[in-house]
């Protein structure tokens, strides 16, 4: 074996290794001392040098429409971080910190022949992590993934998290389960990663028929019932469509959501609570965004344009039962704006690149998933999503350029 292709193996063991890792960690982490510091923030620490070294990096490479997007998405993001008062590390964490996995594939070439073993090794470990997870905590009784260490060491440290251990009925198995959280730490966000590979793997069976494809498929789908979340049904059930190439059922699907949504409340609460939740709908629509522009509130007005971030302070007391008008309020306009070009110029490209076009399933997904609960920019799916998005820059620059 030569030296360059040593050198080409090792790059993408390297790849694999940090991929598997980063995406892993946050749930890893709770295996070890929960609230060690030094490994609680591991992760993060290390998505900070490979931003760093990515961002200089490119000074001595060609920089692409995908790059000078990114860099603008990140020179907003970093303004609305010192602009906004309290300033919050955490704004720095759910915003800025994911744009590394960009770098990261956009400074490190993978060929499209090795990209689909890497997606099935990392696929076997998301489904080793997640079987671990759900029989230790429901079968075995070892309790591997020790939550309840995770929230008192979190509590005690003035972190705020949120309730794990969501012992819940399964209606499909008819027995009450323990939800596994996931690599997100949340059933929604998490279960909807996984919904999105479960489609993605259909595509590639229909694509090369190897049953190995299918079987993968089918347990990413059988991760779906165990994480009994109805953002993960919804993601699947849109994938599925897409899968299927009925476009205009897609189209229908989402016009007629909100009235779907407004029939099912009335079943599950009556319609006078129906009717409720809808005027404080409108009243906190009214409240948020309206009243201040009326009122020519210039702090309001800053906010709306350059985002308010995350942290103490910055969450509206109002949430929108839709995460896309809440991310509008966290970013801003013009990365809101930003977001949905650098997404569409990416699938795009996929769409048109049949040898990676599966990859648009986990872009859709993760799109879809924040329809309720966040997902976008929860940690490791924002992370994906930026990888995906620095694979097809690599490739969009390779393709026009040798």
């Amino acid at each position: 074996m030569s030296y360059l292709n040593k050198k080409i193996d090792l790059s993408y063991l390297f790849l694999l290794f940090t991929t598997v890792f980063l995406v892993s960690f946050k749930i890893l982490r709770m295996v070890a001392i929960p609230g060690l510091s030094s490994v609680w923030n591991l992760h993060l620490l290390i998505c900070a040098s490979f931003l760093a070294f990515g961002i200089f990096s490119l000074k001595r490479l060609y920089i692409g429409v995908f790059d000078k997007m990114i860099l603008l998405f990140l020179s907003v993001a970093l303004l609305s971080f010192l602009i906004n008062r309290p300033i919050e590390l955490k704004t720095v964490v759910v915003f800025i910190l994911p744009l590394s996995s960009y770098y990261l594939f956009r400074l490190n070439n993978i060929e499209h022949s090795k990209l689909l073993s890497f997606l099935n090794i990392a696929s076997i470990a998301l489904l080793v992590l997640f079987i671990v997870d759900f029989l230790s905590a429901n079968k075995l009784g070892l309790n591997l993934i020790n939550y309840g260490a995770f929230i008192s060491a979190s509590e005690d440290s003035g972190r705020i998290v949120s309730k794990m251990m969501d012992y819940k009925y399964n209606p499909f198995l008819k027995e009450k389960f323990i939800r596994p959280v996931g690599v997100t730490l949340s059933p929604q966000s998490s279960s909807v990663i996984y919904a999105s590979f479960s489609v993605m793997y259909l595509e590639v069976f229909r694509t090369l028929g190897k049953l190995r494809y299918l079987i993968l498929s089918a347990l990413f789908f059988s991760t779906i019932i165990l994480f009994n979340a109805g953002t993960a049904y919804l993601t699947f059930f849109v994938l599925f469509l897409l899968f299927l190439r009925k476009a205009r059922l897609i189209v229908i699907a989402v016009l007629t959501l909100p009235v779907l949504v407004y029939f099912f409340s009335i079943f599950l609460y009556g319609q006078s609570a129906a009717i409720s939740n809808l005027e404080y709908l409108i009243d906190g629509i009214y409240n948020q965004l309206v009243q201040p522009i009326v009122d020519n509130n210039p702090e309001f007005i800053r906010q709306i344009i350059f985002g308010r971030g995350v942290g103490e302070g910055k969450v509206e007391n109002f949430f929108f039962e839709f995460d896309y008008v809440n991310l509008l309020f966290r970013v801003g306009v013009i990365n809101y704006i930003l977001l949905i070009v650098i997404l569409a110029f990416t699938l795009r490209y996929l769409w048109k690149h049949k040898e990676i076009s599966y990859l648009k399933y986990i872009i859709i997904g993760i799109i879809v998933g924040s329809i309720h609960y966040e997902s976008i920019f929860k940690y490791p799916s924002s992370w994906i999503l930026f990888a995906i998005i620095g694979i097809s820059s690599n490739s969009y620059l390779k393709e026009k350029y040798e």
